[in-house]
């Protein structure tokens, strides 16, 4: 997974979590208000946050979810200094939070680690923008089956039989592709046919069978015109 701690070097990873202090949050916190100032950077420890941004109606909407070793709150710092967007607990959240003065000293004693955040930033902002961007007729089911695989490599929890259970609405995952609650529930639809996602007695999550397949099936260019299919959870699938 490409989340901040994999890019840097144990030690100097573990040089900026020396430079702050641990901090937890209960399911539905409030970690960063969108619009406040940026005073502080966290680097989440356990459990996952959600990203979220008001509409044009003044809705809150679910830009993206975030896991173990991200970095978050440092596109305020290098850009206006406010939040644009709310951080919130979505499940029990440890984060060491390193006050903003730190977190400079420890980029001037580390500025090769600049070029690492900035390219994380920049990779956030395309990311977001290419949600927006891609629209269309076709486009619905490769848009969820993107939002599917960053929502189960972040938050997605392990079964015995290797399925992976996405903790996520599916009103919350066409929040994340960018599109309506119809379009997300039309695709869905279409996947579950596809065996690329199953079913699920608990409201509220939805199951993935293979993330092989899924993954496989997101980076296919196959998915905006021809039939694509998974293997439904079969445990001798290639792609597991």
């Amino acid at each position: 997974m490409n989340t901040f701690e994999s890019r840097v070097p144990p030690p100097v990873f573990n040089d900026l979590i020396g430079r702050g202090h641990t901090v937890q949050y209960e399911p539905g916190d409030c970690l960063m208000s969108a619009g406040a100032v940026g005073d502080c950077v966290m680097v989440l420890r356990h459990g996952h946050v959600k990203i979220l941004s008001g509409d044009a109606a003044g809705r809150e909407r679910l830009l993206a979810v975030r896991g173990r070793g991200e970095l978050l709150g440092e596109m305020a710092l290098f850009s206006t200094g406010t939040r644009t967007a709310s951080v919130v607990a979505h499940d029990a959240v440890t984060v060491v939070k390193i006050a903003e003065v730190r977190f400079r000293g420890f980029l001037d004693k580390y500025p090769s680690i600049q070029g690492d955040i900035l390219r994380l930033v920049i990779a956030k902002l395309r990311a977001l923008e290419g949600k927006r961007v891609e629209n269309g007729p076709g486009t619905a089911v490769p848009r969820l089956l993107r939002a599917l695989v960053e929502a189960a490599e972040a938050c997605g929890d392990l079964l015995k039989d290797g399925a992976v259970l996405v903790p996520f609405t599916q009103n919350e995952l066409g929040q994340m592709a960018e599109m309506s609650v119809l379009s997300a529930h039309r695709a869905v639809k279409v996947l579950r046919e596809r065996k690329l996602l199953g079913s699920w007695p608990e409201r509220g999550k939805v199951l993935v069978p293979c993330l092989g397949c899924l993954r496989a099936a997101a980076l296919s260019p196959q998915m905006y015109g021809q039939d694509i299919s998974g293997c439904g959870g079969v445990r001798s699938c290639p792609r597991r």
